[in-house]
C-alpha cells in the first residue's frame, strides 16, 4: 500500500514522524511525505489540497487537523483519511492511564472523548501531586480550541454551530482539569484571537497549539498546548512531569501495525 503524509510541521511532529515513517515502512509500505513550514497559512494549503486532490485517492492519507480542515468533508469522506493528531494522543493517552490498546478501546466506548477526559485529568492528577505545581489561576483560550481532536468532532455534532461547540469544549475541558484537582474558581475562559490579561509567572495558560505558535512563543508563564500529545509534551517542558519518550513510540508503533499491517 502507498501512505501518503501531509502536515504542517511542528516540534512534535519533528520528532514522531520519522517513527511513523520507520514503522509503515517496514510493514512494507512505500510511504511518501508533504509537509508545509510551520506558519504556513491555510489559504495556501487549502489550494494546494484543491491542486493535489487527485493524488489522494487510491492509497491511504495520513493528515494533521490543519490540512484536514482544508479539504472538504465531502473529499474526506471520498479518502481513507486518518488523523496524525490521534495517534500521537492515542500512544500518550495508553503511556499516561498505564493501559494497553486493547483495554484503551474498550475504554473508549462509543467516543473518544470520554477516553481523552480521562487522560487529561489523570495527567493533572500526576502533575499536582508535587504541591508546587498548582497554579493559581488557569486561564483557557475558546479560540482555536476545536482544530484538533477530541473537539473537533463537536463541529459535525452540533451541525456547524462554532459558538455552541466552542462553548461545550471550554466547559468539558473546565470538567476535566476540576476532576484532574484544579479549583472551579482558579479557571477562567477568555475570547479573541488576542485578548490579553494579566497573567502572573506562575499562572497556567491552556490552549490550542495553533494559537501558541504566534501569540505566546516566548511568554514567561507556564503554558500547555493541545491536543493532548502536544499537552504531555508542554507539561514536560515546563518542569511539571518527565518525560517518557520511549513508552511513546512503542505505543505509535502498536497504534500504527494495528491500523496498517497487511
Amino acid at each position: 500500500m502507498e501512505i501518503l503524509l501531509v502536515y504542517r510541521e511542528n516540534d512534535l511532529f519533528q520528532e514522531y514522524i520519522p517513527e511513523v515513517i520507520e514503522t509503515l515502512t517496514s510493514l512494507g509500505h512505500q510511504v511518501k511525505t508533504h509537509s508545509f513550514p510551520l506558519g504556513t497559512d491555510k489559504v495556501e494549503i487549502r489550494k494546494w489540497a484543491q491542486e493535489h486532490k487527485n493524488e489522494f485517492k487510491n492509497r491511504a492519507v495520513m493528515v494533521d487537523g490543519t490540512f484536514r480542515r482544508a479539504i472538504s468533508y465531502e473529499l474526506q469522506e471520498e479518502l481513507d483519511v486518518n488523523s496524525l493528531d490521534e495517534f500521537f494522543d492515542k500512544a500518550t493517552e495508553m503511556v499516561v492511564l498505564g493501559t494497553d490498546y486493547k483495554e484503551l478501546l474498550a475504554e473508549m466506548g462509543s467516543s473518544d472523548m470520554e477516553t481523552t477526559g480521562k487522560a487529561y485529568y489523570a495527567l493533572i492528577q500526576r502533575i499536582l501531586e508535587s504541591k508546587e505545581n498548582l497554579p493559581e489561576k488557569v486561564y483557557v483560550r475558546g479560540y482555536h480550541i476545536l482544530d484538533h481532536n477530541p473537539f473537533y468532532s463537536l463541529i459535525q455534532s452540533l451541525k456547524d454551530d462554532i459558538k455552541k461547540a466552542e462553548a461545550v469544549a471550554v466547559e468539558t475541558l473546565k470538567k476535566w482539569l476540576v476532576e484532574g484537582g484544579i479549583p472551579a474558581g482558579s479557571i477562567l475562559f477568555y475570547e479573541g484571537e488576542k485578548g490579553e490579561v494579566e497573567i502572573g509567572a506562575g499562572d497556567w495558560i491552556i490552549a490550542d497549539r495553533h494559537i501558541i505558535e504566534w501569540v505566546y512563543k516566548g511568554h514567561p508563564t507556564i503554558i500547555l498546548e493541545m491536543p493532548f500529545s502536544n499537552f504531555y509534551r508542554s507539561a514536560q517542558k515546563q518542569g511539571l512531569i518527565k518525560l517518557r519518550p520511549r513508552e511513546i513510540e512503542k505505543n505509535l508503533r502498536k497504534l500504527l501495525r494495528e491500523k496498517f499491517s497487511t
